[in-house]
């Protein structure tokens, strides 16, 4: 049902003046919505959808764009963003959009799906810093708010709910160009109470957050909830990740820095500050620190489990609630040149109350104790059509390996290898990668994936 409610909402969304282009732009996330499905872990896609909507409403201009603006689109391959850069670099800005039947590589099915999200706009001068009278009177606000009304009565209303049957949710956005981003959340799961017993501050979860953008050397500049992805995953990876088919499909993974983290998701987002600095024109520098309460169960001044769902409809759900802080701190150093990318990312995060997880089948290589760390060094280098991706982690135990081989042989042709191995030990509470499971542990794989001309796709995967 939730899978069939973000179809109907994705092909909303996605209504543009480009018939053709709106159509195959549906199509696309359809494809991913049915790999989706297959996708035991349920994903909360309200960051996605917001981004996605915002990019249609003010395209990207094809004449000033850079290199990490064109890599949030996942049907652009390396070369394809290369050329468009190059292209743009050697001939002038473009006059027309159509322009891009042009540039090298891009071939017509990739021209509709990027058509949606860009513009052609001459540039006459560079912009200036942002003042903040205009970031007042141009800035635009959004509201928007849902509410779930059952029409009929679940069995734990009768005894075990706190609250009412119905969901709500209230969000507030303001955004001013790709500079300033602002905005609050609160929700109310279905179950929980409102203005009452654990919850007299009204909502029972709230998010808050501000983002800062593309201000001289200040890349990112995030006060309040916000996101974290660098590398392949395997060290921090709190940002959106599709399942295993559309991971090897996409023929890439790219990260996001730092994001802002507005949808009601209440576990994965940090909470403080995070900042990027270009240091040079290769060079950036990225810091965070967070201090949030967490849901748990204590016993004996001990945290036996770590409590994901932000459910709190019951006596018992609500004992869980921030019960326990996690304090984190880390960082990233990224170089990047046409050819080579390298970046070095470590976290390190601590509990007020050691952790002791129960000894269960599936938990019991978890690290115990209240201090935990994780390194990792990733790594890109593309020659002509050859590109090798990949990333390697360590922790207080195991490591962690994720490699990327892929060619491509003429335009629309791709060949792609991926191999992992994560130790059965090696636990990194906010990574999230390519695997089989949840988790990024206890897996040693290979994974193929074949596409010619865009007309067939053979994709298969072993593990052991």
């Amino acid at each position: 049902m939730k899978l069939l409610k973000l179809g109907v909402f994705l092909s909303m969304l996605l209504m543009t003046p480009v018939l053709e282009a709106q159509n195959t732009s549906v199509s696309l996330w359809e494809e991913n919505i049915e790999q989706l499905s297959m996708d035991e872990e349920e994903k909360n896609w309200e960051d996605e959808l917001e981004e996605l909507s915002n990019r249609l409403q003010e395209p990207v201009n094809i004449n000033v764009t850079t290199k990490r603006e064109l890599e949030q689109f996942p049907f652009l391959s390396d070369i394809q963003i290369e050329n468009i850069l190059a292209y743009v670099y050697i001939h002038g800005q473009m006059q027309t959009i159509y322009e891009l039947q042009l540039v090298e590589e891009m071939d017509r099915r990739t021209i509709h799906y990027l058509l949606p999200f860009v513009c052609v706009q001459p540039v006459d001068k560079k912009e200036s810093l942002p003042r903040l009278k205009d970031v007042f009177r141009y800035g635009k606000h959004e509201v928007l708010t849902r509410l779930d009304i059952p029409f009929y009565t679940r069995k734990g209303y009768e005894k075990t709910y706190l609250g009412p049957s119905m969901y709500h949710s209230l969000r507030y956005g303001f955004r001013y160009r790709e500079n300033v981003y602002a905005g609050i959340t609160g929700e109310k799961d279905a179950g929980e109470p409102f203005g009452a017993l654990h919850n007299k501050q009204g909502y029972d979860y709230y998010s808050y957050y501000l983002l800062i953008t593309k201000i001289g050397r200040l890349k990112t500049l995030a006060l309040g909830n916000y996101r974290l992805s660098f590398g392949q995953g395997l060290v921090v990876n709190t940002d959106f990740l599709m399942g295993k088919s559309i991971y090897l499909s996409s023929l890439t993974f790219r990260n996001g820095g730092i994001r802002k983290h507005s949808s009601t998701d209440e576990y994965n987002y940090f909470r403080g500050v995070a900042t990027a600095v270009e240091l040079s024109k290769h060079l950036v520098l990225s810091a965070f620190y967070s201090h949030r309460s967490m849901d748990g169960v204590i016993e004996e001044g001990e945290i036996t489990s770590i409590y994901k769902t932000g459910l709190h409809r019951s006596q018992k759900e609500a004992g869980k609630k921030n019960v326990f802080t996690m304090q984190l701190t880390g960082g990233n150093m990224t170089y990047t040149n046409n050819h080579l990318k390298l970046g070095l990312t470590g976290i390190y995060y601590f509990f007020d109350h050691s952790f002791e997880p129960e000894l269960r089948q599936y938990s019991k290589y978890n690290i115990h104790g209240n201090r935990f760390y994780n390194v990792g060094l990733d790594y890109g280098y593309r020659w002509h059509r050859f590109s090798f991706q990949g990333e390697a982690a360590i922790g207080k135990k195991g490591f962690a390996l994720l490699n990327k081989l892929q060619y491509s042989p003429v335009q629309g042709a791709n060949l792609l290898l991926i191999h992992r191995y994560y130790t059965h030990d090696y636990w990194a509470m906010f990574a999230r990668s390519f695997g089989e499971g949840s988790n990024v542990q206890n897996e040693n794989g290979w994974g193929e994936i074949i596409v010619f001309h865009r007309l067939f796709t053979i994709f298969f995967y072993f593990i052991y």
